[in-house]
């Protein structure tokens, strides 16, 4: 597995128009060095890249939205009158009738139970169990991935008590250690600061970026699924919505290229025929590592930010389809890639059923959530730069990021002083593409494929 490091320039991001107790791995950090204002105003020149560059006729609509199932009050959206070239994103009622026979609900918590709660816990450098059960014996052992690249180490199983593990493993067997059945496996997290430059009076005062990727969301299912999220965003921190946002290919990881490198990967045409060209080939992108490549992960590090990297699938998106080289070394201050080379390794069955959701109620993108907020709550006197890619959620179902709704919004609400003060891009890679070819042949099936969802709020 790889990721993702760089060096050089990334301008055009910036321009207008996966025996005791061990230690998680800590990667470099650079030193720091002041960058422009860009920064504070990089999501919108992420977004007018990934949007193809046609001349749109922004039609002067008034569109009401129903509410969906469980989720309130209706979201109305203006556009004014912009270009003038007969290109346009047709408008439909999010409900349309059209659309029901692929409204299939993907709610892996439906039957869970939402009173269960963990038996072991690990907080403040410690891990100790919470419900004793007689009869029963309980261990954890720690992982950490030093390097990227590099094997997963995996300590022997020890009691509770103090741990500066990151990612810690707990389990639990009736009749012995390793007894006769496995009862009990759980993933922990904690985010222990590391020991980083202190930020010079100008970068401690930069404003927080986070960015909340939601896979294959098309805007559409943005606005019905997470209907609360979309309101409580629009109305307590007054953001945007992006309704004629476009990409730029046609999967996740040739479109996270021209997001954080800046590099067209995918070729294509302008509506009026003009051809877009690739700047990097197969080979520069794919087969090479990309450390040395201008980044948006570096350049934020050396601007004085804190960053994390979040991405709950082991396969990670930059570098699958096809199976790439990517960064070789960590690409942020923190990453979310040892928990789900647990889940990937684990020889404990039950540790990997209980992040299905359906008796926890617990899910991957929960633990990455959560992991979110440690991260948030460890670094609260430091910028941050956060950049949380939730795989699964959206991507089988055009309803599957229903519940998703109110976990984001409860994490945004209880959050929502530090939120209003920094820049949040809540978007998608790509529309949705996991539809059959009767429904892609359809106008409103098409505009579900090709449009991601895009909202931006500033500071």
């Amino acid at each position: 597995m790889t990721l993702h490091h760089d060096k050089g320039n990334t301008s055009l991001l910036f321009e207008d128009a996966d025996s005791g107790a061990i230690e998680p791995g800590i990667i470099k950090t650079l030193n720091s060095r002041q960058k422009p204002l860009s920064y504070l105003i990089f999501t919108i020149y992420v977004a007018s890249f990934m949007v193809l560059y046609l001349p749109i006729n922004w039609w002067i609509t008034n569109v009401s939205v129903k509410p969906a199932l469980n989720q309130a009050v209706p979201i109305s959206t203006n556009t004014n009158q912009i270009f003038q070239d007969g290109c346009y994103v047709p408008i439909f009622d999010l409900y349309d009738e059209s659309e029901k026979l692929y409204m299939v609900p993907d709610d892996h918590n439906k039957n869970c139970d939402r009173n269960s709660k963990p038996l072991t816990e690990l907080s403040n450098g410690s891990w100790r169990i919470i419900q004793e059960k007689k009869g029963t014996t309980c261990k954890a052992r720690c992982y950490e991935l030093p390097e990227l690249t590099g094997p997963l180490k995996i300590s022997d199983w020890f009691p509770p008590g103090p741990t500066e593990c990151e990612f810690l493993e707990t389990g639990c067997w009736e009749n012995g250690l390793f007894g006769e059945r496995e009862v009990y496996g759980y993933i922990h997290t904690q985010i222990l600061p590391k020991s980083l430059p202190k930020p010079s009076k100008t970068n401690k005062n930069l404003s927080d970026v986070f960015v909340i990727l939601v896979d294959s969301m098309s805007s559409r299912m943005m606005k019905r699924s997470l209907a609360k999220t979309v309101e409580f965003m629009t109305q307590q921190f007054q953001a945007v919505d992006f309704p004629f946002y476009s990409q730029v290919a046609l999967r996740s990881q040739v479109n996270a290229l021209p997001l954080w490198f800046g590099k067209q990967v995918e070729a294509g045409s302008m509506q009026d025929g003009r051809k877009i060209e690739v700047d990097w080939s197969e080979e520069e992108y794919c087969n090479q590592y990309l450390d040395d490549k201008p980044n948006m992960f570096k350049d934020f590090t050396e601007a004085g930010y804190t960053t994390n990297y979040i991405d709950d699938w082991y396969y990670q998106c930059l570098t699958s389809n096809p199976d790439c080289k990517g960064f070789q070394n960590y690409h942020s201050n923190h990453s979310f890639f040892p928990f789900v080379s647990i889940l990937e390794k684990t020889d404990l069955k039950i540790t990997k059923d209980h992040l299905k959701g359906e008796k926890s109620c617990r899910e991957v993108h929960s633990a990455a959530l959560e992991y979110f907020q440690q991260f948030v709550e460890a670094y609260k006197n430091r910028p941050k730069f956060v950049w949380y890619w939730s795989v699964h959620l959206a991507h089988h179902f055009l309803m599957g990021a229903d519940r998703f709704d109110i976990p984001l919004l409860e994490f945004l609400q209880g959050n929502s002083e530090m939120f209003d003060d920094a820049f949040i891009v809540l978007m998608a890679d790509h529309g949705f593409r996991a539809g059959t070819p009767e429904f892609y042949k359809t106008e409103i099936g098409n505009l579900e494929r090709h449009n991601p969802a895009l909202m931006i709020s500033v500071p």
